[in-house]
């Protein structure tokens, strides 16, 4: 079966989506550039499922701006992070894409990273080259889990352990 223009076209915005939140090589500092080079000037990021985020202090939704001074936060607590897309479905007609991907976060002064297995629900743009809309719903054990561990993670260096 040969794949459409725009099916290939959804598919790389969607990994270029997901991807762009990896930091800059090298370095633990997100690249705002590459976050915003995929998403529409009015594009909102929300999260998923509500019950997981019923006592968060995360803004939901949130604009691009949001959405970079919340990894501004969290990036500063960890030592590395990466993620690793496992598959992507595309609908052409409507424009969008589900990915599914495992992100791995190192807390500072932590060996183990902690594994969080998630899925973007993506509406792009009519040329399928921007992400409109997307909605992350994560693991919501291993998310509680990572929340309670990075305000520890928070609190040592607030209290100058590393």
């Amino acid at each position: 079966m040969h794949s459409s223009s725009v099916y290939e076209t959804i598919c790389t915005t969607a990994t270029k989506f997901v991807l762009s939140t990896n930091p800059i090589p090298s370095t633990t500092t997100p690249d705002p550039d590459a976050i915003l080079s995929v998403r529409t000037p009015s594009c909102l990021v929300s999260y998923g499922p509500s019950s997981v985020l019923e006592n968060s202090p995360i803004t939901n939704p949130m604009d691009n701006d949001q959405y970079i001074a919340h990894l501004h936060r969290i990036c500063p607590l960890l030592e590395t992070w990466r993620t690793e897309i496992k598959e992507i479905f595309v609908d052409e007609t409507k424009r969008s894409a589900i990915v599914r991907a495992d992100h791995y976060m190192t807390l500072k002064g932590r060996d183990e990273p902690s594994k969080n297995d998630f899925m973007w629900l993506l509406s792009l743009t009519e040329s399928g080259e921007k992400v409109e809309r997307a909605v992350e719903f994560m693991d919501s054990a291993a998310s509680l889990k990572f929340m309670g561990d990075l305000k520890m993670t928070a609190m040592a260096m607030q209290n100058g352990h590393e």
